[in-house]
């Protein structure tokens, strides 16, 4: 029995439900592929090597591999490849053993003597290249299994090269980081493309560099190349967008809409972290794209010793970022994940009471006045004395907002009639400024 071949190998990759779907430009990451192939080549000439290939979904870890490796083939090397999904956690036969094509293998932590011997004899007739795409699904088993390859690198022409996310609460990973640089390995983190690469990406896509509108959408993305992809591709596919003085740009007042490949991707970037941390995740983002740790600490009532855990762990996923000044969520895919997670019958509510604690740290009128109007806020006597009091400040700078919420608030019961006669006239102004200012445009 001998390991799969690489066609067979291609066709598992391109059907399994992988982390980075249809991604397949390696635009941005030319120096990754380049030390892959150098490897490759190194094995085939029987010096073997192992390498971690780590990033969040959708980053590219698979396009990389798939692309880096085609040649192992031509180079005379066996090729082993299986792609991992969530049912590999809890399946009887490793998925080490799947790809080395192996049978009655059970997970079982003694059957890693049997893969390794296996690995020995194969390697004796010719180099091996052994992949496991999507490692962060594996079970225990696999995991030893891997170690113990890792190990047998310096050994024997056989190049390991495992794919996963980034698993800042699971133990499987920091071991095999560990294992694979005790053993001179290789650990390529893939961050987010820069921008140049994301331009490169839709020129193709697009058949023209893009404009100042599609370009702002790409910066959206946060440089992941599948939802870069995916959102272009939806444009295209709706006809959204044109080509205008030679550049691929659309309406700046045309609706982006979420692809729900994007939604699903960015909704398992943030499921598989911990109750704790999506919980603080969620409050975070009723505060926008970025929020202050102060602020989180006021919000959630925890200490920030407390809260550090949970946004550490958000870090360490690329769920959340370190702008320098604040803590920003990685893209505005994942905030609105975030944020749609959060029950419809409670989020006025939370905004109401987020408006609260930002009004009594000081915060600026217009942060406030944004908690208010992000949905039809529970008029309380708090929204309403503060509306009273504010809405000179805050009608400078948002007109339009603010006169949406004095309306809101006039049509309940709550205001007194002092209350009511003010912002009955502060709205007239309002509505007579707003007036003005159209007819003089």
């Amino acid at each position: 029995m001998t390991p799969q071949s690489t066609g067979d190998r291609r066709a598992r990759a391109a059907a399994a439900p992988g982390d980075d779907g249809l991604v397949t430009s390696l635009a941005g990451r030319e120096a990754e592929a380049d030390r892959l192939r150098a490897l490759l080549t190194e094995t085939a000439e029987g010096r073997g090597a192992a390498v971690l290939v780590e990033g969040e979904p959708g980053i590219g870890k698979s396009a990389l591999l798939n692309a880096a490796l085609a040649g192992a083939g031509e180079l005379g090397c066996h090729v082993a490849w299986a792609v991992a999904d969530e049912s590999d956690q809890n399946a009887r036969t490793p998925v080490v053993a799947r790809a080395l094509g192996l049978t009655g293998v059970e997970a079982n932590p003694s059957e890693a003597w049997r893969i390794l011997a296996y690995v020995r004899d194969a390697c004796a007739s010719a180099p091996l290249v052994l992949v496991v795409d999507g490692f962060q699904w594996v079970g225990e088993t696999d995991v030893l299994m891997c170690e113990r390859l890792i190990a047998a690198t310096r050994r024997l022409p056989l190049l390991v090269v495992i794919a996963s996310r980034r698993q800042p609460r699971g133990r499987e990973l920091t071991p095999l980081r560990r294992a694979v640089r005790a053993r001179h390995g290789h650990v390529l983190s893939l961050g987010p493309l820069p921008a140049e690469a994301v331009a490169d990406m839709i020129t193709v896509a697009a058949g023209a560099p893009p404009g100042p509108n599609v370009a702002e959408v790409a910066r959206s993305a946060g440089g992941n190349p599948y939802v870069v992809q995916q959102v272009i591709n939806s444009l295209i596919r709706r006809n959204a967008m044109r080509i205008i003085d030679g550049r691929a740009d659309i309406d700046p007042a045309a609706p982006v809409r979420m692809p729900q490949s994007v939604r699903t991707a960015a909704r398992a970037a943030v499921d598989h972290l911990g109750d704790s941390t999506r919980e603080t995740l969620r409050v975070a983002s009723l505060l926008g794209m970025s929020f202050a740790v102060d602020d989180l600490v006021a919000l959630t009532g925890r200490t920030p010793l407390g809260l550090m855990a949970d946004l550490a762990e958000a870090m360490a996923a690329d769920v959340v970022v370190d702008t320098g000044t604040e803590l920003a969520f990685r893209d505005t895919f994942l905030h609105r994940a975030v944020y749609e997670s959060i029950p419809d019958e409670i989020r006025a509510a939370s905004h109401r009471r987020t408006a609260e604690v930002l009004a009594r740290l000081g915060r600026a009128d217009t942060r406030v006045l944004e908690q208010l109007v992000a949905t039809a806020p529970e008029v309380t006597e708090w929204v309403v004395s503060w509306l009273a009091g504010h809405h000179a400040e805050v009608s400078r700078r948002h007109p339009r907002e603010t006169s949406e919420l004095m309306r809101h608030v006039l049509a309940t019961a709550v205001p007194t009639e002092q209350q009511r006669r003010s912002l009955r006239t502060a709205l007239s102004r309002l509505d007579f400024r707003n007036e003005r200012w159209s007819t003089d445009s």
